[in-house]
């Protein structure tokens, strides 16, 4: 049960304005939790050259993902994008960002699944015949209905290639979890 239940124009209008709602970021303080935190790597595992690899996740994985290719891996997770006047932030894919397990259990089991397919009719009429999928990214312009199901089959067509691959990076976002009553769905 939830602590507290209300709409999305609620939540929207509580979060604006509030400073501490954004995470810090490096580029204002890099050496934030200096002597906070001290990061110790000791892998049981080791990465192949060239391996394919996923990632799952936040921004965060948008930033690992860049890594990884600067690397030489097959970043799976990259071989979809979108043109930057249509993908709405700085980073072609930035609109795969997930920030939640259950919005990333959902689009693993809209990809791999039989007993699971992506619900059509969650998508919503923002205006003017322009629809919003809101289990992708908020930055995500609206665009027409048979454009955002495009962008949809691409995306689960997408998660479906993490099959090929051994590795998978997944990132947390810190961020509310949202239920979706008409379709059943958290996100």
């Amino acid at each position: 049960m939830p602590l507290k239940s209300f709409p999305a124009k609620d939540a929207y209008l509580n979060l604006k304005g509030r400073r501490t709602s954004i995470w810090p970021s490096h580029r204002h303080n890099s050496h934030r939790l200096s002597g906070v935190v001290e990061v110790e790597c000791d892998p049981s595992f080791h990465l192949l050259a060239g391996e394919p690899v996923f990632t799952i996740g936040s921004c965060f994985a948008r930033n690992i993902e860049r890594d990884f290719e600067r690397l030489g891996f097959d970043v799976v997770s990259r071989r979809f994008s979108l043109p930057k006047e249509e993908s709405g932030s700085d980073d072609p894919n930035g609109f795969l960002n997930q920030y939640t397990v259950p919005a990333m259990v959902n689009e693993l089991r809209w990809a791999l699944s039989q007993d699971y397919s992506f619900p059509e009719h969650g998508l919503l009429e923002f205006e003017d015949g322009l629809w919003i999928d809101p289990y992708l990214h908020s930055t995500l312009p609206p665009a027409t209905k048979s454009r955002v199901l495009d962008r949809r089959q691409k995306v689960t067509a997408l998660y479906a290639a993490v099959r090929e691959c051994r590795v998978i990076v997944i990132t947390l976002g810190m961020v509310e979890g949202w239920f979706d009553s008409h379709t059943g769905c958290s996100m």
